[in-house]
């Protein structure tokens, strides 16, 4: 019971972050989630809540989804991870982990910087931030930076970058759901039980959160790029431990 309600109030934590940034669920969940459940079961449960939180922000802001810009930038993330594994067979991991990370946290602090930085889209810029994505998708579970650097650059809506990030993490955790399924990983898993409390938090308290005028009126650009600085650094120094 008292896992239950912990889990359930973490759960309403990282909906917050997700609402109000369109992405973070899982960089809020699974770090905490771990200590109570173990990495491996808190990361097959948050992925099933990611789904869930998708497929309703998906609903919410399907006017804003950019779903051919999404697939485009899986298509590139797909050869992203072909490089990335190609290069496991040369490069050391804490090397390019620890490279890719104090990279993200220098565009971050740059961009942190700079008082305008939106830039106009280009065919470029979308393969360079999905093959990125894939990149660091073969090294690490952190894979969304590229995307978010992408949507918070190229757009000027808030409301706009939310729909796309939404779409994209639609598209992204339903071919995860899949491919785990697909694979086994679900077929020893044993807290279905637990996923009870989560999902009756976010059946809850996405409808009060999703409208939220504080939540929507948020400038997402400057929180999200702290919570991705804290989250590179956080993964490059558990590289190292």
């Amino acid at each position: 019971m008292a896992d239950q309600l912990a889990i359930s109030l973490l759960v309403v934590g990282a909906l917050v972050v997700r609402t109000a940034l369109g992405f973070g669920f899982s960089l809020v969940f699974i770090p905490a989630g771990s200590v109570l459940l173990g990495f491996s079961t808190a990361f097959l449960v948050s992925i099933v809540l990611e789904l869930v939180v998708s497929t309703l922000m998906a609903a919410q802001l399907r006017h804003h989804l950019q779903l051919l810009n999404a697939f485009t930038l899986k298509f590139w993330g797909f050869l992203g991870v072909v490089v990335g594994l190609m290069l496991r067979t040369v490069a050391r991991e804490e090397t390019v982990v620890g490279v890719s990370m104090a990279a993200i946290v220098v565009a971050c602090l740059a961009l942190l910087a700079a008082d305008e930085f939106t830039v106009k889209r280009s065919r470029g810029k979308l393969m360079a931030a999905g093959a990125s994505s894939g990149f660091l998708n073969s090294w690490t579970s952190l894979s969304g930076p590229p995307v978010v650097f992408y949507y918070l650059l190229t757009e000027e809506d808030q409301r706009g970058v939310r729909g796309a990030l939404a779409g994209y993490f639609w598209i992204l955790y339903s071919v995860t759901f899949l491919l785990l399924l697909v694979q086994g990983d679900y077929a020893d898993f044993d807290a279905w039980p637990l996923l009870a409390g989560p999902l009756v938090s976010i059946a809850v308290s996405f409808p009060w959160l999703s409208r939220s005028r504080r939540l929507r009126e948020l400038d997402i650009r400057r929180p999200a790029l702290i919570l991705l600085a804290i989250t590179a650094t956080m993964v490059a120094v558990g590289q190292f431990l």
